[in-house]
């Protein structure tokens, strides 16, 4: 099964080459990512350029002019780049764990959507994750408690899953404060267990949506 990653993103580099770093770090290297950018200027070209370079995947950059938000026309356009047979819509802030491609194919099943949610980090550790480049790619349960600990990584800043199905993500104020250019970086979590949406159980990383 070819899956293929779209990573939608706008004039955010820094936060693209952390998402980047996930990509390069699966486990499952077995697909491409398409770069689906709604008007970025010349540095994020440069930047999909030299990790492309760098990747053991196709890497694709797919580019519309700068009109205004259009999220829908450029993934549209990128999906049409791809000949894949799954397709993973990825915000270009949403960080990836080493196993999130290789979640998906086990979970993947011919008519149904897989729902996942992620966990998003506050306005201050964003700024030091892309800072310093930490690697949270990487991390696993005893960083994130040690960075908790050092007060890093104070307070969650939304948990938000199956928004579809009206699951309401918990916001917190200091989330937007500040800067309201720079929005927080969200840590992908893993996709949906095998469970089906209308038998009374939630997924702990979401819903398979059925299409019709």
């Amino acid at each position: 099964m070819r899956i293929a990653l779209i990573i939608t993103t706008y004039n955010r580099p820094d936060a693209l080459a952390a998402v980047l770093e996930g990509c390069l770090a699966q486990t499952d290297a077995d697909f491409e990512v398409i770069i689906a950018d709604d008007g970025s200027t010349q540095d994020t070209a440069d930047l999909v350029a030299a990790y492309g370079a760098r990747a053991p995947f196709p890497v694709t950059h797919v580019w519309q002019a700068d009109e205004g938000f259009r999220a829908a026309a450029i993934r549209n356009r990128a999906l049409a780049a791809t000949t894949a047979d799954y397709i993973v819509f990825i915000d270009g802030d949403c960080v990836l764990p080493p196993d999130f491609v290789a979640s998906h194919r086990r979970l993947a099943e011919r008519g149904w959507f897989l729902s996942g949610n992620r966990l998003m980090l506050t306005q201050a550790f964003t700024e030091q994750v892309l800072r310093d480049r930490l690697p949270i790619h990487l991390w696993g349960r005893r960083d994130w408690l040690r960075a908790r600990q050092r007060g890093t990584d104070r307070t969650p800043v939304a948990v938000a899953a199956g928004s579809r199905h009206g699951l309401a993500a918990q916001a917190v104020a200091d989330a937007l404060a500040g800067r309201e250019d720079l929005q927080p970086v969200g840590v992908a979590r893993r996709p949906a267990a095998r469970e089906r949406p209308g038998r009374g159980a939630i997924p702990a990383g979401g819903w398979r949506i059925p299409t019709w």
